[in-house]
């Protein structure tokens, strides 16, 4: 995990972890409501898709709420694609996957 910190205060976060065969798992982006939509959230994605670079991952991929449109649309905009739609039983949402491959 990585923080965005403003003052000694924490106000957004970054996560990421090992999947397999050069793939890495985005989690955990969050920003504190009162300073979303300010670019905090795409320097923490730069962060860590440069931590990534590092230890040699190839794919990114990230999972977000398939109704939330607007995060959607925004990862798509950070250069993501869509890969499938996955149906969770458990939860009254499914997960919509997104990849990006690096350079």
């Amino acid at each position: 995990m990585y923080g965005y910190f403003l003052d000694d205060q924490i106000i957004g976060c970054v996560g990421y972890s090992f999947y397999k065969d050069h793939v890495y798992f985005i989690e955990r982006l969050a920003t504190l409501p009162e300073y979303r939509h300010k670019g905090i959230g795409k320097i923490l994605m730069e962060y860590v898709e440069n931590k990534i670079k590092e230890n040699n991952g190839k794919i990114i991929e990230i999972h977000v709420v398939d109704e939330n449109k607007r995060l959607i649309e925004w990862y798509k905009k950070l250069n993501y694609n869509e890969i499938r739609v996955d149906e969770i039983k458990t939860l009254p949402f499914n997960s919509y996957v997104m990849n990006k491959i690096l350079e």
